[in-house]
């Protein structure tokens, strides 16, 4: 499965937006998504950015509604904790926000959850092996709290 990550503008997908969502309502500016990710089974998930720093995420497949949930993270003693909130449901995870190490950190186990494998050891997985490379060891440290929420929306899509 692969998809593709982008920046876009939502003037083609908003009555698919609008027919399950109504996340346009809430944001800032209603044109422009934070990402939009396609992906290779049809699947087409958008992310925007809330007033209040929080995203909220849908997953759409052929116009129909497949998952919606809102993300939001905090740093508190150098851990990053985040929460994700789904049917009324709220989860949390923490990890430890200490320095990324590189010579541990393989790229090849970066990725969506694997089968059986539970989302707080996808998230474990994937925060552990961010930092395989130069780009990714600079985002993990200088933005940690940008890259929970990336791996989020990963471990749950």
């Amino acid at each position: 499965m692969y998809f593709f990550f982008q920046h876009f503008d939502i003037r083609e997908d908003i009555n698919t937006i609008k027919r399950v969502s109504n996340v346009l309502n809430e944001v800032a500016s209603p044109m422009i998504a934070t990402f939009k990710i396609d992906y290779a089974e049809g699947s087409v998930v958008y992310i925007f950015t809330l007033p209040d720093k929080s995203l909220s995420v849908i997953k759409v497949n052929h116009g129909e509604l497949i998952r919606k949930f809102s993300c939001t993270s905090e740093e508190d003693q150098g851990k990053i904790h985040i929460f994700v909130k789904e049917n009324g449901i709220r989860s949390s995870l923490a990890v430890d926000r200490s320095a990324p190490r590189f010579r541990q950190a393989s790229c090849d186990d970066l990725g969506p959850r694997l089968a059986g494998e539970a989302f707080g050891d996808c998230f474990q997985r994937n925060w552990n092996n961010f930092c395989c490379d130069f780009i990714g060891c600079v985002a993990q440290i200088s933005n940690p709290q940008i890259v929970a929420a990336s791996i989020v929306l990963i471990c749950v899509c």
